[in-house]
């Protein structure tokens, strides 16, 4: 074959084009985003805006994915959507749901949960993330998932009506108690206790049950063979629900108003106590502008060490049936760097289950607070209770809710509340909710 100038220099046209066209549809593969769906309930303002900071952070480093996160409502709110959305094969790549049991352990069961045994050796999140943590999402000898809050509960205070009347922090349950008569007679709720969800009333229970019978008693029953039925478990739901809800300390009409609506009481300064957890740190930090907020784990009850009920609010999951496990999976690894996790506290208020510098952090006095707590739970062995309901089934936890109101109704007496927990206590193992 002879070759002319006009042909060659057509062929090398024709190759220089096809080389275009090759290169082009490469470049239009590689624009091609891998998108990995997030659903979540960080709908309040601080821990919505450190979630976007983070995903976007981690979209920077990894151009080639792209995060959509959907805040669907609160925890409450979106988990009955998970299941189905699950079920469906359309629902989220990964799921931040409530560490407590009856939230995500039958999806696990269902099959609905991949396990992340691998991605734990894989990505050293045994040795990066707090051991203690580990147990609250593992389940059949395998783990579903990693706690992404740490959280604790005590008692918020408004300093400035607290030096107004005078008032210290009580060390004991009587000079608590003093305090709560100090500020209804100065017209104040003392504590601004709203218990329409049913859910406060759990953390109530939890401080209590802590304090009167220890963290390591309170452990043998959630792991052991202890048992709710008992008189010091009678006596913790008399002590609130019945002796200090009988004096007028909580909010009037109790059971009816709402979380939120306890909250803004307090925020407005119509509330000088509220026995709550350190999740709202961002909305104090956030709403109150007119006075200055303390905090104190609750006092000592008859002389006992006090154990605050300490646990992990959520966790994040990925599901099974994801396209992209591995995408996932690096997502979730670079939330529990050091840098995800100073955006999660800086900005989100919230604390992630590894240690990290502070140092540069503008944190709040109160915020700095909650950190040495931290610091003495991780490094000095402080001791920490429980928080019951993270550890509990759904059908016991449903008991808390449903009982704790009647109690307060004066439709049950505390006896036969310890009884009925009992009772669920016993249920949920027979049905293997309970390992």
């Amino acid at each position: 074959m002879v070759f002319t100038r006009q042909k060659v220099k057509k062929i090398i046209t024709l190759m220089l084009v096809g080389m275009f066209i090759l290169g082009l549809s490469f470049s239009m593969a590689n624009a091609q985003k891998i998108s990995v769906t997030i659903w979540d309930g960080f709908t309040e303002g601080a821990s919505d805006r450190a979630c976007e900071e983070i995903y976007a952070s981690f979209e920077k480093l990894h151009p080639q994915v792209q995060i959509l996160r959907q805040a669907v409502g609160t925890s409450e709110q979106m988990h009955p959507l998970i299941k189905p959305a699950l079920s469906s094969g359309t629902g989220p790549d990964i799921i931040n749901d409530l560490t407590a049991g009856g939230y995500w352990r039958h999806l696990a069961k269902a099959g609905l949960l991949l396990p992340l045994d691998t991605f734990y050796e894989e990505y050293g999140w045994n040795e990066r993330i707090f051991p203690w943590s580990k147990p609250l999402t593992t389940l059949g000898g395998h783990v579903y998932g990693i706690a992404d809050e740490l959280e604790f509960i005590g008692v918020y205070y408004n300093q400035d009506i607290f030096k107004q009347m005078g008032l210290s922090v009580p060390n004991t349950y009587q000079e608590f108690l003093g305090v709560c008569e100090k500020l209804k007679s100065g017209g104040y709720i003392p504590i601004a206790f709203a218990n329409q969800a049913k859910w406060p009333a759990y953390h109530q229970f939890s401080i209590f049950v802590n304090n009167l019978i220890g963290a390591e008693k309170t452990g043998e029953i959630l792991f052991g063979n202890g048992r709710w039925d008992t008189p010091e478990v009678e006596k913790a739901i008399k002590l609130f629900f019945v002796d200090m809800y009988g004096k007028g300390y909580f909010i009037p009409g109790t059971n009816g108003v709402t979380y939120d609506d306890g909250n803004m009481l307090y925020y407005a300064g119509r509330a000088a106590m509220h026995i709550t957890g350190t999740w709202l740190l961002g909305s104090i930090e956030e709403y109150v502008k007119d006075f200055e907020t303390g905090f104190f784990y609750f006092p000592s009850i008859e002389g006992r060490p006090i154990a605050p009920p300490a646990g992990f609010g959520s966790a994040a999951f990925i599901s099974s049936a994801t396209a992209r496990p591995e995408v996932a999976a690096s997502i979730l690894n670079y939330r529990y760097t050091e840098s995800a996790a100073r955006i999660w506290l800086g900005e989100g208020k919230r604390i992630a289950p590894i240690s990290f510098d502070t140092t540069g952090l503008e944190l709040s006095p109160l915020m700095s607070f909650v950190v040495q707590s931290l610091s003495d739970v991780v490094e000095k062995g402080f001791s920490m209770g429980y928080n019951i309901d993270i550890y509990a089934p759904t059908n016991f936890n449903l008991m808390q809710g449903d009982g704790f109101q009647a109690v307060m109704a004066g439709q049950k007496t505390p006896r036969e509340q310890a009884a009925d927990l009992q009772t669920e206590w016993e249920k949920a193992k027979e049905m293997g909710l309970i390992e």
